[in-house]
C-alpha cells in the first residue's frame, strides 16, 4: 500500500519471495518456537492458535491505519531497540514484546474479521496441520494423529484430502522433506544424523525417501544447493 504499514506473517517453512518497491522499508522479526515459548505450555498454545499461522482460510497479513493503529509499529521499534542495545535481560524483554505483539495483532484481526461459523471439518484439518508441525519428526505415520484428534485414520485422510487436495500422509512426508532440505542446506550435520533427527532409523531409507521427491541423493542436493547459494551471493 502507499500509506501505512502492513504486517506479514510467515509460517515455518513457508516458501516466499520479497520484492521491495521504491521507497519500501521494513523490519524482519525471525524467531523459533523454542524462543517464543521458553518451555511455557501456555505460550506454545498461544503461538499455535494465532490465526495467521497454518491457516488455509486466513490472509497472513494485516494492514495498519497509521492514524489509529500505532501500538503495533511502536512494538516493532521497541524490539529493534532492545535487540540493538543488547542490555542485560534483553532476551526476556524481547520474548515478552514478541508475545505482546502477537496478542495485539490477533486482537486487531479478530476486530476486523467476524468469527467464522464453527465447522468440524475445518477444525479437524487445522488441528491436523498444527499437530504435523509439532510432531512430524516423531510421528511419520497417520495413526497417532488420528488417535490424538479422536477420529479414524480413514476419516482423517478423507477430510484432509477433500480440504487440501492432498492425502493426509503426504502432508507429513512433505513436512519431513522440507525439514531435511533445510538441514542439508543450513546445518553441518551428516546426512545420517539428519535422517535420524527426522525419524529415519535407516540412512538408506532416508536416501530413498529423499530421492523419491528430489530425484537427487541428500548429499548431492546439499552440494548443489550450497554451490548455487554461493554463486548467487558472490
Amino acid at each position: 500500500t502507499t500509506k501505512g504499514s502492513t504486517i506479514v506473517f510467515l509460517s515455518p517453512g513457508q516458501v516466499h519471495t520479497v520484492k521491495p518497491g521504491d521507497g519500501m522499508r521494513g523490519v524482519i522479526v525471525s524467531f523459533t518456537r523454542e524462543f517464543f515459548d521458553a518451555g511455557s505450555e501456555a505460550a506454545t498454545r498461544l503461538l499455535l492458535e494465532l490465526p495467521f499461522y497454518f491457516s488455509p482460510d486466513t490472509e497472513p497479513w494485516l494492514s495498519l491505519d497509521p492514524e489509529r493503529e500505532t501500538e503495533i509499529p511502536d512494538l516493532f521499534r521497541q524490539l529493534q531497540v532492545e535487540y540493538d542495545q543488547a542490555r542485560p535481560g534483553a532476551v526476556e524483554v524481547l520474548r515478552a514484546l514478541l508475545r505482546i505483539l502477537c496478542v495485539k495483532a490477533a486482537r486487531l484481526h479478530a476486530a476486523r474479521s467476524p468469527a467464522p461459523r464453527a465447522n468440524r471439518a475445518d477444525a479437524l484439518v487445522r488441528g491436523f496441520q498444527l499437530a504435523v508441525e509439532k510432531y512430524f519428526a516423531r510421528r511419520p505415520s497417520l495413526a497417532p494423529y488420528a488417535r490424538e484428534l479422536g477420529v479414524s485414520v480413514n476419516h482423517l485422510n478423507d477430510v484432509v484430502s477433500a480440504a487440501t487436495g492432498r492425502a493426509a500422509g503426504e502432508h507429513i512426508r512433505l513436512r519431513r522433506l522440507l525439514a531435511a532440505k533445510r538441514q542439508l542446506l543450513h546445518s553441518e550435520l551428516s546426512v545420517s544424523e539428519i535422517g535420524y533427527q527426522l525419524g529415519f532409523k535407516d540412512p538408506s531409507y532416508f536416501s530413498r525417501f529423499f530421492r523419491r521427491y528430489e530425484k537427487l541423493t541428500p548429499a548431492t542436493f546439499r552440494t548443489r544447493s550450497r554451490e548455487k547459494y554461493q554463486q548467487e551471493a558472490g
